[in-house]
């Protein structure tokens, strides 16, 4: 059957678009398989961003003509030339393509069923649909992007059974295994940015960055509202191998500590706070969209978590449950007033040396 045919050559380039993942923001993941005569030419993948995009990789790397052969792509091509590289639509017409299979539409406003109408204007032939759900998920940090103009947010919360995630305020206490933490480790990777509140650096002194096997370090994202951290925590000594911002309330007197941190290499943010003194978590997501940040791995603490739930921000949930309960201890989330119940599903959940990790999704 043809359909699945076209469903075989897309889960190839849904596993070559893989290969994309922590490199490629705020572009998409992208992998491209080129066949002809029932016979697979080349494949290629959005490896970098401002590198060569999948579909031009897959032609380039032909050992013989592609006039006629048809394309599995997992994303539409792209038709705007405002970027660091080619139009790839326009590539492919030149190339002779015979035929394009795609997975999604672009989301993106600026190629949004442009792709597809240029192929099919220049007599290509042109399918889409095939496997879109799974690209739609590998891809969703971009997918969120591109539609709401805010990154995708995922909430990463290590507690005990019984919702704790410290033993007292202002104590550190390790409650995950050492497996746990490492999986944390390839989480950061994936995202464009890690962030926290001030207390957690207080606590913690956490560096925030990732082991280096594991892939590229996130931005590290530290709200401190009135400006009070000491530029000597770890996360501010350690600015050479990950960019760290700092994003505070607007006040004048702070001129001579934002030069502080500025001279230890920290980009710092000032942002409109609330009557109350807190920057609004919305804001702040705009500001990261604004600096083309498409995701979020926000590890604390049980203030930043609250404010991201209370106001409907989280569209993923990582919960990773120790086996212990204590019965006393600082709660993961506290929610006042009264907060609006909603329902979450539950994505996928994996056993990690003892620990449960339940993954949900709004």
């Amino acid at each position: 059957m043809p359909d699945d045919i076209h469903v075989h050559y897309m889960k190839m380039a849904l596993s070559l678009a893989c290969k994309g993942i922590g490199n490629v923001s705020p572009n998409p993941m992208v992998g491209a398989v080129l066949v002809k005569r029932d016979k697979i030419l080349s494949s290629g993948f959005h490896a970098h961003y401002g590198q060569s995009h999948a579909e031009v990789r897959a032609i380039e790397a032909a050992k013989e003509s592609v006039k006629g052969a048809t394309l599995y792509c997992t994303l539409e091509p792209c038709v705007h030339s405002d970027k660091q590289t080619p139009p790839c639509a326009q590539r492919l017409v030149c190339e002779g393509i015979g035929k394009v299979v795609i997975a999604s539409i672009d989301p993106n406003p600026k190629v949004k069923g442009k792709g597809i109408a240029l192929l099919r204007q220049s007599g290509i032939e042109v399918v889409y649909g095939v496997l879109a759900a799974e690209n739609e998920e590998l891809n969703r940090f971009y997918f969120k992007y591109m539609s709401r103009n805010l990154p995708y947010v995922t909430l990463k919360i290590a507690q005990t059974i019984d919702g704790k995630i410290a033993a007292q305020k202002g104590s550190q206490t390790w409650i995950t295994s050492v497996r746990s933490r490492q999986l944390v480790h390839r989480l950061r990777a994936e995202y464009d940015s890690v962030l926290v509140g001030s207390n957690t650096i207080r606590i913690d002194n956490p560096v925030l960055t990732v082991h280096k096997k594991n892939g590229r370090n996130p931005i590290r994202i530290i709200i401190d509202g009135k400006l009070k951290l000491n530029p000597t925590y770890n996360v501010f000594q350690n600015t050479g191998s990950a960019r760290t911002v700092l994003m505070a309330a607007v006040a004048k007197s702070n001129k001579t500590r934002i030069e502080i941190f500025k001279n230890q290499g920290c980009q710092v943010m000032q942002l409109a706070a609330s009557p109350a003194g807190w920057i609004p978590m919305k804001t702040i997501l705009k500001k990261l969209a604004a600096e083309k940040i498409t995701s979020v791995l926000v590890e604390g603490g049980q203030h930043i978590f609250s404010q991201f739930i209370r106001h409907d921000l989280v569209d993923e949930l990582k919960v990773f449950i120790a086996p212990q309960i204590w019965g006393h201890g600082v709660p993961s989330i506290v929610i006042e007033p009264l907060y609006k119940i909603r329902q979450w599903h539950l994505h996928a959940q994996q056993n990690i040396m003892g620990d449960l990790l339940l993954e949900y999704r709004r």
